[in-house]
């Protein structure tokens, strides 16, 4: 009899696939988190996984790398059962299919019978050699044209692992770093950078990045906290995405932003502002400070006595006779408090 390990921390969603395919004469397993998972695959081996990829303790994706990385579990196919699937996706790295939440029990069983048909065929073997030879002919083609470098800085590594192959199935070239410093030792020269906010330094290397003229056409994504990124931060970004499971639209993200770069302007670049000249809030006579670099999507200003600020390009309100002029609505609450305190 066929065995399927249904792997998810909500009990109802178990419960709901579980007896399903056991009504339609699987033998099922159930296990409430990764770790689970991985100690009862490796134990005894399932004919086939369903993952959910959103659990505590371990993930889907970290217990889809150990049971991959199993001589044991290696060849038992693994359907990743996620919330966050989008059109267009059929993997999530390293699961061998994708379903996307809410799931229909039917469907369930269709795939499960899908990738067991296509594990058992006569064909697969020769498919295998097939793959293997066409991904020589593209790392050979690869070589010959110029590949998009991406360079990854995130934590922990299976962390990295695990976005690094997200990204490389989109046909980039993945550098990945565990810290910005180690990022700045790399001698490649990156055409966009996914950048992990809760590591160290995070926020100053896009500052650092945006500041540089040379690098005023390189994408920048960051991959965000549970709580989201900081108000003033997110200016610096060309994108973001959630570390979870919302980073499986990583891939497209890059490559569309990468295809459209050249094109992508902000306000700031259809407009003639230059450093150093007077920035004005709207509603106020004296100037705000003055500008110290112009980016695509913002501008950095002086605020005498308070520092540099960021101001998102779209703020910019008007630039009429030279006077730059800018929403105080659409500045963040630190800057609007400088305001404030100038005032007074």
């Amino acid at each position: 009899m066929t065995r399927v390990l249904v792997v998810d921390d909500f009990a109802d969603a178990r419960d709901l696939l579980s007896g399903h395919l056991a009504a339609r004469g699987f033998e099922t397993e159930e296990a409430v988190d990764g770790e689970d998972a991985v100690a009862r695959a490796a134990e005894r081996p399932p004919d086939v996984i369903l993952m959910d990829i959103g659990m505590p303790k371990m993930d889907g994706i970290e217990a889809t790398l150990r049971i991959k990385a199993n001589p044991r579990t290696a060849h038992v196919p693994v359907i990743a059962v996620t919330g966050q699937a989008h059109d267009g996706l059929e993997v999530v790295p390293p699961c061998d299919a994708v379903l996307a939440k809410p799931v229909d029990p039917v469907r369930v069983e269709a795939e499960v019978r899908r990738v067991l048909a296509e594990k058992s065929s006569p064909a697969t073997a020769l498919s295998a050699a097939r793959a293997a030879k066409s991904s020589k002919k593209r790392e050979r083609e690869s070589r010959e044209r110029k590949r998009s470098v991406v360079w990854l800085i995130a934590g922990p590594e299976r962390v990295r692992s695990a976005i690094a192959m997200l990204i490389e199935r989109a046909g980039l070239d993945v550098r990945a770093f565990g810290s910005a410093m180690d990022a700045l030792d790399d001698a490649s020269d990156p055409d966009a950078v996914v950048i992990d906010l809760e590591q160290e330094d995070a926020v100053e290397l896009a500052l650092a990045m945006r500041s540089r003229p040379e690098l005023e056409e390189l994408v920048l994504i960051a991959l965000e906290p549970e709580d989201g990124a900081p108000d003033e931060v997110r200016p610096l970004f060309d994108a973001r995405v959630g570390k979870n499971d919302e980073v499986v639209k990583l891939p497209k993200l890059l490559q569309k932003a990468l295809k459209e770069r050249d094109a992508i302007r902000g306000p700031a670049a259809e407009v003639t502002v230059e450093v150093g000249q007077a920035i004005h809030a709207r509603g106020r006579a004296e100037p705000l400070g003055t500008v110290l670099d112009v980016r695509r999507e913002l501008l950095v200003i002086d605020v005498p006595g308070a520092g540099a600020f960021v101001v998102p390009a779209t703020a910019v309100s008007s630039i009429e006779h030279g006077r730059i002029e800018v929403e105080p609505d659409a500045l963040d609450d630190d800057l609007r408090e400088a305001i404030g305190a100038n005032r007074e």
